[in-house]
């Protein structure tokens, strides 16, 4: 019995040059990518939303530093542990 690593198959040489090219494309855009993983400080309107809770609750787990924060007024961040 065969295993199905040594089977060969047929396939149409137009199909291959399309699968081919497609590869291609698809190494040139991860090529020129540029991926960023996302900012881990969020806004209240972010954390919240996040969390599923009020800006009330965020500010509490703030306080017994269950969640991070950073900054003052508009420009204070938050981040869970």
């Amino acid at each position: 019995m065969t295993s199905p690593d040594n089977q060969l198959i047929a396939v149409p040489a137009n199909s291959l040059a399309a699968l081919h090219a497609e590869i291609r494309a698809v190494r040139i855009l991860l090529e020129n990518s540029n991926i960023t993983p996302p900012d881990p400080w969020r806004t209240m309107e972010q954390i919240c939303a996040d969390l599923g809770c009020s800006h009330y609750t965020i500010r509490r787990r703030v306080e017994t530093g269950e969640i991070l924060a950073q900054g003052t007024g508009k420009t204070r961040r938050y981040r869970q542990r």
